[in-house]
This record gives C-alpha cells, structure tokens and sequence, in this order.
C-alpha cells in the first residue's frame, strides 16, 4: 500500500493510509462471514464483482480520477506495458555473470531446502485443513514438474497454494478445471501484460489475504482446539506467535524444537518395563523333575525377571535405572536378575551407559545378572562399555525363556549346594514333595496298568 510503518502502527490511522487498508479489511471480513454463514460458491466471484464496481462508483462519486486514484496508492498499477513472458531471451545469455551465478550455489542449495520444507509444510497443512490424505509422492513429483517450467519462464519455486486449494474445498470445485482456469487467467497477464490491475483496488488485494487468513486461523486455530490436546495446540499457539512477530522459518525452528521436547517429556513418561514377576509366579518352558519345582516354589522369589519395552533413552533409563537399583537393595535383594530386551525397539549411549554401570554394580552385590533377547547392536554397545573380564562372566540368552531357564538352574544350583551343608534342607524338601511323590507313584501305576490292558 505504500506506507513505511517503521515500528509506528499509529500511520495505519492516518487518513491517507486509512482508506487504503480498511475497505479491504471490512470486505474480507464480511465476505469470510457470508461465506461460512451461507457456504455458496457464487458468494465469492459476485461479492468480488460488486465490490471492485461500488469502489470505482465511490471513486467517481468523489470525483477521484484513475489516474489520481492510482497516485494516491487506491487502486494498482501496471508493471509493464508489454508482455511479461518470456522474460529471458537466448541472447541475454551472453550477458549473465556467471562467475556471479557459481557464488551464490550455496543461497541456491539453501533455497531447495527452504522450498522442500515449505513444500512439505503446505502439504501438510492441506491434509488437516481438508481432513484428507493427500497422495505425497504425486504432489512432490506435480511440485518438481512445475518448479521446472516456472524456472524456464523466469518463475520461482512451485509448491501448493493452501489458501487457494482451502477456497476450492470451499466451493466444492476440487477438479482440474479450476487449476487450469487459474492457470489461463495467470497466463492472459503473462502474455498480455498486467493491464487488467489497473481496475483492482489495492484494498481489495488485502480483503482476500483478510478472508483466506481468517479461514486459516478458523480452521488452524479455532477448530483444532477441540481436537488437540492442551499441551499440543500450545505448541500451535506458540508457532503462531513466533511466525507473527519474527517469520516463518523462526517459527518454523522454534515449533521443531517444542516438538521434539514435548516427545521426548512425553516419551519419559511411558513405563519402560512391560512386566515384572518372579519365578515363583512364572516359570520356562523346561520339564523338570518334583524335587526341583518343588525348590523352585520355596525358592521362585529369588529370582526377579524385568521385560522392557519401547525404546530407551536418556528420559526414561532414569526411571528404569532407579528401580533396578532399588531391587539390590534391602532383604529382598535377590540372587538372579534378569532382563529381558526381546520388545526393546531401540537405545541411546545414555542407555547402555547406565545399563553398564548397573552391570558392574550387580556384580559387586553378588547377584547373578541375566541378559536375553538382546539385539547384536545393543550386545556390541554394551560390550565395548564394560570391562572384559565382567563381559565375559555375564549370560547371554536369545530369548526371555532360555534366559529364565538359565535364572532357574542358578536357583537349583545354589539351592542343592547348600542342601549338601545342611541336612535340614533337604529334610524339608522331602517334606514338601512328599505328596507329590505319591500322587506321580499312583498315576505311574496307573499308566502301566493301561499299558497291560490296552497290549492284546
């Protein structure tokens, strides 16, 4: 519009400047308001038709020329009196700098990736505005394409328009028509020249940004809150903020981040272990003999099993390291530990580095620590994380009931060496399997009479 605000919102108010914003904002607000109020498609290109006539009727009404109008900023100009295409001629090639050209590879590789984000911004942002799922390898191939073609005309980077695909949404017009009609209309000024702008009022320029940024703002803002979560429309909130007061690509990185700590205060709080339980309460796959279950009923709570899950960082190996800690402490320290990494999707190094100092510290309380379902990756970190001679002492099981079997046979182990030093023990023992001997003697006696009955 043509005024230099310089960090002074009050030039807005000055009746010079005054006219050539606030009809564009009231007619973008009265249009967003008839059209979400009625939604009819023929609501936008009629209300855009009366209005550029009732501004030029109130022109000449003030006995305003165009010419005068245009002076003073109210209605645009021509930038061109010819055609604006093709822009470059084979013959201006002799004339590029190309030393000039080679220097700026760097902004221009900084470009590609700003366009793929916004690429991929706008993309996204379609697909919940319109609460559809696009077909993202054929959008990113129509965005090549046409960056391509507009590069050959002189055009900058491509990418979807939202505010436009929204409109289309809007009036139930998602065909190819509507883009090659938009194409055609663009197309008449690219051959023609720009002429057709001297007859648009520069405020009504701004009414259509005032009525497709109210209709982002409904649909980013207003109806995602009853969508998202507290904490994530927050991060929407605080994107907005940042976009608004310093740019795009500040907010852009500043949403990427509250991004990334709120996953990973949120990851924190997920339980890493799956399930605990004893020996006592869950046993392996193993046949065994009544003597030994009969110690691994009296003995079961001697062994801990921990099954972890997800993945493990450094927000939740605080937690899971506490706990692992705490069962080594007290009476109830047990005499084998075992963790199971079968449902373990990944680790950071703060996580074998924690998981190797605990390593280290079951070995001094004299616990059996045993590791199963490890993946090679995780083996190999946390090998080259503990000292060899440890490394080399602890168990490594492929799977959780190898592991547990393992758990079970260090429990019978030290169970019968210690029966060997006191006959009490196993006076106990035949005391608690006694009734199991009988009941396996009578079936035993049963099965051969069975035998005998079924020989003929």
């Amino acid at each position: 519009m043509g005024a230099d605000l310089d960090g002074r919102m009050g030039v807005l108010l000055e009746p010079t400047v005054l006219w050539t914003w606030f009809p564009g904002l009231t007619f973008g607000m009265i249009l967003y308001l008839a059209m979400k109020r009625w939604r009819n498609p023929l609501i936008l290109p009629a209300s855009v038709l009366l209005g550029i006539g009732a501004y030029h009727f109130a022109l000449s009404g003030l006995d305003i020329s165009g010419s005068a109008a245009r002076e003073a900023g109210l209605l645009l100009t021509r930038t061109t009196q010819g055609s604006l295409w093709p822009a470059l001629f084979p013959a201006d090639l002799v004339h590029v700098n190309w030393s000039a050209i080679m220097g700026q590879i760097p902004n221009m590789l900084t470009l590609t990736l700003i366009a793929l984000i916004c690429v991929i911004l706008n993309v996204a942002g379609l697909e919940v505005a319109v609460d559809e799922d696009l077909d993202w390898d054929r959008e990113f191939r129509a965005t090549g394409l046409a960056s391509l073609v507009a590069g050959l005309g002189g055009g900058t980077v491509a990418t979807v328009i939202v505010p436009a695909s929204l409109r289309s949404k809007l009036f139930r017009a998602t065909t190819r028509l509507t883009g090659v009609f938009a194409a055609c209309v663009i197309g008449v000024a690219l051959l023609f020249g720009d002429g057709m702008l001297e007859w648009v009022p520069t405020a009504f320029v701004g009414g259509m940004l005032v009525f497709a940024g109210l209709g982002m703002l409904d649909e980013g803002l207003v109806k995602t809150r009853r969508r998202l979560p507290g904490s994530e429309y927050a991060i929407i909130l605080l994107i907005f903020v940042v976009i608004i007061f310093f740019g795009l690509l500040e907010g852009v990185g500043i949403g990427a981040v509250a991004t990334l700590v709120f996953f990973a205060v949120r990851l924190s709080r997920v339980n890493p272990v799956a399930s605990y339980f004893t020996a006592r309460e869950r046993r392996s796959n193993k046949t065994r003999s009544i003597p030994d279950r009969a110690i691994l009923q009296a003995e079961g709570d001697r062994v801990h099993v921990y099954r972890l899950q997800g993945y493990i960082f450094f927000g939740s190996i605080g937690v899971l390291a506490d706990r692992l800690k705490k069962s080594l402490d007290g009476s109830s320290r047990p005499s084998c530990l075992m963790i199971d990494f079968t449902e373990v999707s990944g680790f950071d190094y703060s996580a074998v580095s924690v998981m190797a100092r605990f390593v280290q510290k079951a070995q001094t309380e004299g616990v059996q620590l045993v590791l199963s379902g490890m993946s090679e990756k995780l083996r190999i970190s946390l090998e080259r994380n503990i000292a060899p001679s440890v490394f080399a002492d602890l168990p490594l099981e492929p799977n959780a009931d190898l592991g547990l079997e393992r758990c079970e046979e260090l429990i019978i182990a030290g169970w019968r060496e210690d029966a060997g030093k006191m006959e009490q023990r196993r006076d106990s023992l035949l005391e608690h399997t006694v009734d199991d001997l009988e009941r396996y003697l009578e079936h035993q006696v049963h099965f051969e009479d069975l035998i005998e009955a079924l020989r003929p």
